[in-house]
């Protein structure tokens, strides 16, 4: 995933989040990027692009509904990041993050 991809995305979250409540808007997003590369600092083996990206979709689905949004994240974004040309592994790690969110389903 290239730069200019994961701009793309942020462009993308951020109409989502325009129209979500103060809770879960850009700002939240960011903070989750923030926190997630904080983390990841002790597993050198994670991809910090499809970190960064699975963290700035993650909510995008509350637009719609609160219970279950994690797949109406991953449903939402599954086209867009198909449509930016990111290889097909990358886009399948991001959805199943984005999926996996909830404390329901880790």
């Amino acid at each position: 995933m290239t730069e200019k991809q994961l701009e793309e995305i942020k462009k993308f979250a951020n109409s989502f989040y325009e129209k979500t409540d103060q809770f879960h808007d850009m700002r939240h997003a960011s903070l989750t990027v923030k926190y997630a590369l904080k983390l990841a600092k002790d597993y050198p083996e994670v991809n910090l692009k499809i970190l960064e990206a699975a963290c700035i979709l993650h909510d995008i689905g509350r637009i719609n509904v609160d219970e279950g949004h994690p797949y109406e994240s991953a449903k939402l974004a599954k086209p867009f990041l198909q449509n930016l040309e990111i290889e097909q592994r990358e886009v399948e790690e991001i959805l199943h993050a984005i999926r996996v969110h909830s404390v329901k389903d880790i």
